[in-house]
């Protein structure tokens, strides 16, 4: 996806109208257009006011280019310094670390998380390279690019979150917002819930995951008109 196409994805899934997102970010409608359709690209201070007005970090429409070890050592240095990251190590007979096993993770689970989420669409995509008909041209398979505009999409949605996590973020704080149901929490959070949730959405289309949700709403409404 170019910024035009991120600007575009966050402003439907925020289920804005481009009038109203020029309308919040001070900029021309017609110079919404044109980002969107990738006729020009917006200059930084006016990317702020896009991210801003979606409710976005401006990271979300920044590429990250990785190509050495130090520009990736550089990015979780800079993770440490601000997030409440884990790393881990299984130690070997001679009780030193070794570092074939080494784990990072955070102490967030709210990140884990959308990184379960993520790992599983890997995965599945794995599998089906692994047991795919190798007879089909890679760029012919629509298959294979359904599940790469499904992860394309899927990144999209779980970086769409403006919850603070640096390691100074107030737990009593956070704690104000967390939902009424410890029960509920932990039985969504559960990994085996969330595995079945992601095999029966992850190849839907955006008009059936809505149809989906909308229903799921439904129902929900129902059974609890039926609890009171």
């Amino acid at each position: 996806m170019n910024i035009g196409d991120k600007i575009r994805y966050f402003r439907t899934a925020h289920k804005m109208t481009a009038e109203t997102l020029a309308e919040l970010s001070g900029i021309n409608i017609s110079t919404i257009r044109k980002y969107e359709q990738g006729d020009r690209n917006p200059k930084p201070d006016q990317l702020l006011k896009i991210a801003d007005a979606l409710g976005v970090s401006i990271n979300t429409f920044m590429d990250f280019d990785i190509k050495t070890v130090s520009d990736l050592l550089t990015l979780i240095f800079k993770m440490d310094e601000q997030l409440p990251l884990n790393l881990e190590a299984e130690k070997d007979e001679s009780g030193a670390y070794d570092y074939r096993t080494l784990k990072l993770s955070f102490q967030s689970d709210i990140i884990n998380q959308k990184l379960l989420t993520y790992m599983m669409a890997l995965k599945k995509r794995s599998q089906y390279l692994a047991e795919r008909d190798q007879s089909i041209p890679m760029e012919n398979d629509e298959t294979l690019l359904s599940i790469e505009n499904n992860i394309a999409d899927l990144r999209n949605h779980l970086v769409d979150d403006s919850t603070i996590i640096q390691k100074d973020t107030n737990p009593a704080a956070s704690a104000d917002t967390a939902p009424q149901s410890a029960d509920a929490l932990d039985a969504f959070q559960s990994q085996e819930l969330n595995s079945m949730l992601h095999d029966v959405l992850f190849d839907c289309s955006a008009n059936e995951l809505e149809l989906i949700i909308r229903t799921a709403q439904t129902i929900k409404d129902c059974l609890r008109k039926q609890l009171k």
